[in-house]
């Protein structure tokens, strides 16, 4: 129904990404990662993982920073059923890394970037 993708660390190799950026490229397909690698215990955000780079790293392929505000709180870990919470979704302007060469230096940077643009948007989004 959501034609979703599911990346299980542990078990993707080099392939999988490789065929998920050539998607992204080829068939100018839309992807939401998450890229913190897991869901957060406590509400905070967690470091972005190098995956993100690995995917648009000298590509033309837009990255568009995106925050949700109240997701935690609408769905805790612990909780099966959601609360009735307000979700704010916060959008930034879109990146791109096409002069970003692609090694793990520059996915980690990458990652990093918009990670940063992510986190200005959630704080801006709080303060408003």
């Amino acid at each position: 129904m959501l034609n979703a993708l599911p990346m299980w660390r542990k078990n993707c190799g080099p392939h999988a990404l490789a065929d998920l950026r050539r998607k992204l490229q080829e068939e100018k397909s839309i992807f939401i990662i998450f890229p913190e690698g897991a869901r957060s215990r406590d509400g905070s955000m967690k470091p972005f993982k190098h995956g993100l780079g690995m995917l648009v790293a000298e590509t033309n392929v837009p990255v568009v920073p995106c925050g949700l505000v109240g997701a935690f709180e609408a769905l805790p870990p612990h909780r099966k059923l959601p609360r009735p919470v307000t979700i704010k979704l916060v959008i930034g302007e879109a990146l791109e890394f096409a002069s970003t060469v692609n090694d793990r230096a520059s996915w980690s940077q990458i990652a990093a970037s918009v990670e940063s643009c992510v986190r200005a948007l959630v704080a801006q989004s709080r303060t408003a």
